[in-house]
């Protein structure tokens, strides 16, 4: 439904596992639109060698479940559109949106935004802490959709309440803080965005009670 309402011609999904392909059943429905799947890890993804991408003047990147450092890797992508064509570099990419998530899953070794993170005062080392901490957002939201998330989060809050020092935090003073650390991570996404030309925003696209990932990077 969203991909004919914005009425695209030509749609390239990347996925590095696919199941049912009900999403491209759905959009080869009305014979409107070119569909092709790649199935690939993103960090072996090379846009330059896609018949489709190179064929169009714009571009636009929309990002969902890139879980941890894969946002990372998404971003390095959509960068990279903008360097392609020389004069045209610019309009390369349209515009681009991505809901992070999983931000436990992010190495340093992937995040866009060392330097960044570097010049607030923080290490690689706290680096590590702060993803760590950001599983604490999600401590019993209840969404089965995230139960990987929460998982994670449920490990990290036994873990946090025997610590010496976070053990002084009540529950919601944990998640105030792994939500406090993920803003810091997206927002140094953002304005790594903002270095490489992009009007760049981190928004909320759906309330908490939802989903406790409710935020998103949008670009253009």
């Amino acid at each position: 439904m969203w991909v004919q309402s914005m009425a695209y011609k030509t749609l390239v999904l990347v996925d590095n596992q696919c199941f049912k392909f009900k999403a491209d059943r759905e959009v080869r429905k009305d014979n409107s639109s070119s569909v092709s799947r790649l199935e690939c890890d993103l960090k072996d993804l090379d846009v330059t060698g896609i018949e489709e991408v190179a064929a169009s003047d714009r571009c636009r990147v929309v990002g969902k479940h890139l879980c941890g450092g894969a946002t990372d890797l998404a971003l390095e992508i959509s960068a990279n559109l903008r360097s392609l064509r020389g004069k045209a570099a610019a309009r390369r990419l349209d515009c681009l949106g991505i809901a992070t998530c999983c931000h436990h899953r992010c190495t340093w070794r992937a995040f866009v935004a060392r330097e960044i993170f570097l010049s607030l005062g923080f290490s690689a080392q706290e680096f590590q802490l702060v993803s760590w901490m950001t599983g604490w957002a999600v401590c019993g939201h209840g969404n089965p959709k995230e139960a990987e998330a929460e998982a994670r989060a449920r490990e990290n809050d036994t873990d946090a309440a025997g610590h010496p020092l976070f053990g002084m935090m009540t529950r919601e003073e944990r998640m105030a803080a792994g939500r406090a650390c993920k803003r810091l991570l997206d927002l140094c996404r953002a304005r790594w965005l903002r270095e490489k030309g992009m009007a760049a925003r981190y928004v909320k696209y759906a309330p908490q009670d939802v989903t406790g990932e409710n935020m998103m990077l949008l670009a253009k």
